[in-house]
């Protein structure tokens, strides 16, 4: 008996025991028996769901359901028997079973519109023969967890969400292994698909420019030896078609293990091309990348054995804030009922778990504390899950603090959560000052801006982005807005995104006032300019270029017109085999060297100057100037500068004060000079001898603008030189004169000969007078002898007489050719028009017919009139039955041939040469050798030609042959004769 009722009170007490144990368990725990009567209620169910155990103990019919679902109804603990099973699972939510244990998660409304997510747990409860009696169910109030893995997925939500609406590339290294975390924006700034190369140190070193890779490394692993604060550098990375992209990159180090040694990089990437393609140099910017990490307040606790705090630092309050009243009762002396704490322990294999530890007091009948419960379950994957949210919250806070641009958070109404640290840095401002306030009124406006990018998105619940300037700032501003939805598809939250563009937009502005002036002066240029681009073959060689633009100029220059030439190549538009000039283009873009070259294009047959510069990658400009009528012009300039120094006539040029300026060599020689530079710059006045000379070319000049005349001078060697100048005043288009030009003819000895010639007829002159007077006086003698013995003789003295007379008569004679002789060379040679010489003989007794002489003068001395009065009264003496006379003028050999023909009987060849001798002939015989005479003392010859079958002495022919030369006068050249 005594050993049944030890037995009883053993069961007794073991059923305590474990009612104390279920009592007392952490989660809420109930239990049925097979009738479905509720048999247990523990403390923790009756927190939860407000009820106490004594008004539900006992109770069946589903009454365990109405605290959670509010009505009667099958929940997990009924789901024990397989039996029920099969309908059930098509009523109710999804359960898992483990062995016989049941495991299911539901989601309960409670108060204020919150839900409460408890994870449940049902098993069958046995007797000692192994058969069900009944079922438990324990239930947990996971809601906490809940929120951190859905705060874990909105953390990764929004930063997903930020990264896509940030124009930043970011990267994530583990330096330790070199494999790399690549947002999808590092990869399409560089042109490629995200993803599309592998994540990892060695894909970014095989991208960086050769130029910068050695700084770049050795920048980066300074900053992981010293890791203090965060770095920034620039350098240069390949694009995937080939170009090169200029990154500002920034980093910190995120992450180091026990030692301090560094274990993780974080930065960003920002292409900043444009900003160095437009400013040209990057100014150093503010450190815009670091980590800030929230304090996070700790609690500090300290229990005795008896698990009674002894000390609780005062952050407590913050965590529970009833935990006062706990202390209250801890310094009454009543103990603490129930004390939670988790724990990090090590398993048998050495890896580590994370335990929830929840400990209270067992009490017996009368209160007192006979035991401590302690309940442990595995937390890991919570307390992972709360790790992985904490870790990403500060990550994205350290993404947001290091995007150099405005980055808020907002709600749809435009009001401020937060902003990054470059958007109160910006702004100006702290997080306190932006509480609750929207936006736009931040910047000091009362309703939302005109072009706002939130309002676009909010309508249409997509990113939109606009460009606009916020005088408020005084900056030009890119700002991107991206909506996050909620599971319902309506806006929870709006990113904002602020991006400064003023730099952007003042280059934008120049870029575009630069390309106006451009296009003006490409447009409008006097010279054809085109741009090119270069044509490669497979193998890298230039084999022609095709042309993008030409101007007007262009078009009028070469002929040809835009629409014939825009994307042509140069064989199309030239129509040649071979590009123009391929290899000088080529070399200019391969140098980037320009070149300017002279050429004559045969297919055109235009002369041009053609410069050549580089204007991009494969493109080139030109510019040419159409040169031909320069070119024709010089050729033409210099053949008349050849002619010039070929002529015999010296010229010479001066400037208006008669300064010379120019000599051709002819010049050079008449005056002794063997350089130009003798007279270069010396007066021409300074030549002459004459000092009053001057005067009267600059008088005539002034008047008619021209002078001609004989000047005398002194050469070098101070000899004389006499000179036939001819002068005249050169203007420009204006009227203006602006040089002197002279032309002169060395004369000196002409002039000598002159003067001896003079010198000579004087002396003739005088011998001949004292001759002629003495012959004279002695024929006067006999003459009166004659006339005294006629008186006193007879006839046959008369005979006599006749001849002394007629002897008498042909002294006479004579003397009067001697005296027309004297005068021979005694006067000076003058030019003598051949018109005037007809003229005068042209009386009318013969015709006279006259044939190319209109334009003709001969230099001779004035008694060459002699020659045509004896010809002409040969003619008329000895032609018998000529009706005419025919004159022709006809150049052969350099000498011009004046030509005195009749129609008569002619000359007898044997009397050709006869007919000029003194003497011969019926009349007096002194005409025809006084001709040959007048014209043999200005270096002229006359003769009768020898018969031909043409003229076989049929007619009377005289020629006169003269040498020809040409003669300036005034500045105007004619032909004449000397």
């Amino acid at each position: 008996a005594v050993a049944h009722k030890n037995a009883e009170k053993r069961v007794k007490e073991t059923e305590k025991r474990l009612y104390d144990i279920i009592q007392f368990l952490p989660d809420p725990t109930f239990a049925i028996d097979s009738n479905g009567i509720v048999i247990a209620w523990n403390q923790a169910n009756e927190e939860m769901t407000g009820i106490s155990a004594k008004d539900m103990i006992g109770k069946g019919n589903y009454e365990y359901a109405i605290p959670f679902y509010c009505e009667r109804r099958p929940i997990l603990i009924d789901l024990v028997s397989k039996s029920d099973e099969e309908r059930l699972r098509s009523k109710y939510a999804p359960v898992r079973r483990e062995g016989d244990v049941l495991i299911a998660e539901t989601s309960l409304p409670r108060p204020l519109g919150r839900y409460a997510v408890l994870a449940c747990k049902a098993s069958p409860l046995y007797n000692e023969s192994g058969d069900i009696v009944g079922a438990i169910e324990t239930i947990r109030d996971i809601t906490e967890q809940r929120r951190s893995e859905e705060a874990l997925q909105e953390s990764e939500e929004r930063y997903r969400l930020t990264l896509d609406a940030a124009s930043d590339g970011i990267w994530d290294l583990d330096i330790a292994s070199g494999n790399a975390f690549f947002s999808d924006r590092w990869y399409t700034m560089l042109g490629y698909e995200p993803g599309e190369m592998p994540g990892s140190y060695a894909t970014w070193r095989s991208l960086l420019h050769p130029g910068d890779l050695e700084r770049a490394e050795e920048h980066i692993q300074n900053h992981i030896r010293e890791g203090e604060g965060s770095f920034q550098l620039e350098f240069r990375m390949q694009t995937k078609d080939g170009g090169w992209r200029c990154i500002l990159s920034r980093g910190k180090i995120v992450g180091r293990d026990e030692e301090g040694r560094a274990l993780r990089l974080l930065g960003t990437h920002t292409d900043i091309t444009e900003q160095k393609e437009a400013e040209k140099a990057l100014q150093e910017s503010e450190r815009l990348y670091r980590l800030i990490t929230e304090n996070m307040t700790e609690t500090i606790s300290i229990l005795d054995l008896s698990l009674r705090f002894t000390y609780v630092s005062p952050s407590v309050e913050s965590l529970r804030g009833t935990f006062h009243e706990a202390l209250e009762r801890e310094a009454a002396g009543e103990p603490v009922g129930v004390v939670s704490l988790d724990l990090e322990i090590y398993r048998k294999d050495g890896s580590t778990i994370w335990v929830n530890n929840t400990m209270t007091f067992l009490r017996d009948n009368d209160g007192v504390a006979t035991a401590i419960l302690i309940v442990i379950r595995d937390v890991t994957e919570r307390r992972r899950a709360e790790l992985e949210a904490d870790r990403n919250k500060r990550l994205l806070e350290a993404m947001l603090d290091g995007i150099p641009d405005i980055v808020g958070l907002q709600l749809p109404d435009h009001t401020i959560i937060r902003y990054n640290k470059a958007g109160y840095e910006i702004l100006g401002m702290r997080p306190e000052d932006i509480d609750g306030r929207k936006c736009y009124e931040i910047i000091g406006r009362s309703s939302p801006c005109e072009l706002c990018a939130t309002m676009q998105a909010v309508r249409s619940k997509k990113q939109e982005t606009v460009e606009r300037y916020i005088p408020e700032l005084d900056m030009f501003m890119e700002c991107t807005s991206n909506p996050v939805l909620d599971e319902n598809g309506e806006i929870e939250l709006v990113i904002k995104v602020l991006h400064d563009i003023t730099e952007r937009k003042e280059v934008e502005d120049a870029l575009l006032e630069s390309k106006q002036k451009f296009k003006s002066l490409f447009m409008n240029m006097t010279e054809g300019s085109a741009l090119h681009e270069l044509i490669y073959s497979e193998e890298g060689i230039a084999e022609d270029y095709r042309i993008i633009e030409i101007n007007p100029a262009y078009e009028r220059v070469l002929g040809i017109r835009w629409e014939d030439t825009i994307n042509k190549t140069s064989r199309e538009i030239y129509n040649v085999s071979d590009p123009p000039y391929l290899e000088e283009y080529a070399g200019v873009v391969r140098s980037g060297d320009p070149v300017i070259f002279e050429t004559y294009f045969q297919p055109m047959k235009r002369h041009f100057i053609i410069s050549a510069y580089k204007t991009g990658e494969n493109r080139f400009a030109t510019i040419c100037e159409d040169i031909t009528e320069k070119k024709l012009a010089e050729e033409e300039l210099l053949l008349k500068d050849a002619s010039i120094d070929a002529s015999l006539n010296g010229l010479a040029i001066t400037d208006i004060f008669g300064n010379i300026t120019y000599a051709n060599p002819a010049f050079l020689s008449m005056w002794g000079a063997s350089d130009i530079n003798e007279v270069i710059g010396r007066s021409i006045i300074s030549l002459w001898t004459a000092e009053d000379i001057g005067t009267e070319i600059a008088d005539s000049i002034q008047r008619s603008g021209s002078w001609s005349g004989e000047i005398s001078g002194t050469r070098k060697d101070g000899s004389e030189i006499i000179i036939e100048l001819a002068t005249s005043l050169v203007r420009d288009a204006s009227g203006a004169p602006i040089a002197m030009m002279g032309s002169c003819i060395d004369i000196t000895a002409r002039k000598q000969e002159e003067r001896a010639l003079q010198a000579a007829n004087r002396k003739l002159q005088i011998l001949s007078s004292v001759t002629r007077h003495d012959i004279l006086n002695k024929i006067m003698v006999i003459d009166g002898y004659i006339w005294l013995k006629r008186e006193k003789e007879g006839d046959q003295q008369d005979m006599y007489l006749a001849d002394i007379e007629k002897a008498v008569k042909s002294i006479e004679r004579q003397i009067e050719f001697t005296r027309q002789y004297e005068n021979l060379g005694v006067q000076a040679p003058t030019w003598v028009s051949i018109t005037t010489l007809i003229e005068v003989i042209n009386d009318g007794r013969l015709p006279i017919i006259q044939h190319l002489c209109d334009d003709l003068t001969v230099f001779a001395d004035p008694m060459i009139q002699k020659v045509s009065e004896n010809l002409m009264e040969n003619t008329l003496r000895h032609a018998e039955g000529a009706s005419r006379v025919e004159i022709r003028c006809e150049e052969r050999e350099r000498q011009l041939v004046i030509i005195w023909e009749d129609d008569g009987p002619g000359i007898p060849d044997d009397l050709k040469e006869r007919i000029f001798e003194r003497g011969y002939g019926e009349n007096t015989g002194l005409g025809l050798f006084l001709s040959r005479e007048i014209l043999a003392i200005c270096r002229k010859q006359i003769f009768v030609p020898p018969s031909s079958p043409q003229n076989p002495s049929g007619s009377t022919a005289f020629h006169r042959a003269l040498p020809l030369r040409m003669k300036y006068h005034a500045g105007i050249a004619r032909r004449t004769a000397r």
